[in-house]
């Protein structure tokens, strides 16, 4: 008997460890993915958006009756002010994500058809980092942000809280959240899993200043020194599919569909026969781009990073394409 309650002994130390952590886990709810909250802006907590994002659309949807709804990457944000407001009787719910594939975008779009909501308005944003990212297989998207909702993924709800607790423990995650929830403070150690500084959402929202070059028909100084890029691009054949089962779905809802392809500071054209492609599936009134060198960039200032554009860009390409003759 003593034996056993030895060797019982042994086995609570050293799982204790182990359960300490799971039970920081349920807890602490890192990313925000065990339990019910408004929704949180990926500033200071590597939350798992797509998932949160999900969630705020299947609380609200039989009260708001949502019809505007954005889709795309995290070059949406930019978008978030202005569209809306173009939109007439809006309820708008955006529902774009970090690292985001056609499967994701068509993943959402039959959710909200499901849910019994009007797809009166929508905006989407692609480019060929989406493109690529055929069914979530690009390694470069690593990371909580990257993790989506089990309904927009088609994974089981038991593999995506297993995927959430692995980053919980991969590069010893709960040490460094721990350290930091409980005494405040930002250490060089941390860098890469705790986010440091002013979200990129906030620098957008901050972003206030106009470029000086504000009238489109003084000279662009921006691409003076710039080459154009080209990268390959293909659309994969079982993508191919999903759009145009998006684009079914969109037909049904008789969607004013807005896709646009947006400029980055790369200055990289959108592939022409995967452009025309685009419009060919969705309608040439409905596929916009602004790739490659364009009249909506102005200067450097314009830009928060290489991809991140400021909010006053979405107003030119919102305009633009108004005046092209699309009503939002």
């Amino acid at each position: 008997m003593g034996d056993f309650k030895n060797i019982l002994l042994r086995m609570v130390l050293f799982s204790s460890p182990f359960l300490l952590v799971i039970g920081s886990y349920i807890a602490l709810d890192p990313f925000k993915v065990m339990f019910d909250y408004s929704l949180i802006e990926p500033s200071y907590k590597n939350v798992v958006t797509d998932y949160m994002r999900t969630e705020e659309l299947l609380k609200d949807y039989e009260e708001k009756r949502y019809n505007t709804f954005t889709l795309g990457n995290s070059q949406i944000q930019a978008f978030k002010q202005e569209y809306p407001a173009m939109t007439p009787y809006a309820s708008y719910a955006d529902l774009h994500n970090p690292g985001e594939s056609i499967w994701n975008v068509y993943k959402k779009i039959k959710l909200i058809d499901s849910l019994g909501l009007k797809l009166d308005h929508v905006l989407i944003i692609m480019n060929a980092p989406l493109i690529n990212n055929v069914r979530n297989s690009n390694p470069a998207y690593y990371g909580t942000k990257y993790i989506h909702h089990p309904l927009t993924s088609g994974q089981s709800w038991y593999d995506f809280q297993i995927d959430c607790f692995r980053f919980y423990l991969a590069d010893f995650y709960f040490l460094k959240y721990l350290d930091f929830n409980i005494f405040k403070n930002y250490r060089s150690y941390m860098e890469g899993v705790i986010p440091k500084g002013v979200a990129l959402y906030e620098q957008a929202e901050k972003a206030k200043s106009i470029s000086p070059l504000e009238d489109p028909l003084q000279v662009n100084y921006f691409y003076d020194e710039k080459v154009e890029k080209h990268p390959v691009l293909q659309i994969e054949s079982a993508d191919r599919d999903l759009l145009y089962e998006m684009k079914a779905i969109l037909s049904r809802h008789e969607s004013k569909l807005c896709l646009i392809f947006p400029p980055n500071q790369e200055v990289e054209k959108i592939d022409l026969e995967v452009f025309r492609e685009f419009q060919t599936i969705f309608g040439e009134s409905s596929v916009f781009d602004f790739t490659g060198k364009n009249n909506v960039i102005f200067s450097d200032t314009d830009f928060i990073d290489d991809v991140h554009f400021k909010p006053e860009v979405a107003r030119r390409i919102l305009r633009k394409i108004k005046t092209q003759g699309f009503e939002f």
